[in-house]
């Protein structure tokens, strides 16, 4: 039992510093393989959602702990 995929949504686009336009993505939660097969969690749904959603494969647990690591630096 574990996740199986990541489940994202396109909520916008922005420009990166070359000006080339981006997508920006929100996590909105997990499919997990169970006894049972596959379930899906969502955990939050953008408010300008268009419907589609993407599976990705997750990310390993380092990353999150890194990502994690650098928000306490905000000054706030």
């Amino acid at each position: 039992m574990g996740i199986k995929y990541e489940v994202s949504a396109k909520t916008g686009e922005y420009q990166d510093k070359e000006g080339n336009t981006k997508a920006r993505y929100i996590q909105m939660g997990v499919v997990i393989e169970g006894p049972r097969g596959l379930s899906l969690k969502l955990e939050s749904i953008p408010v300008n959602w268009d419907g589609w959603a993407y599976l990705n494969t997750p990310k390993p647990k380092e990353v999150y702990a890194a990502k994690a690591k650098n928000t306490d630096d905000v000054p706030f």
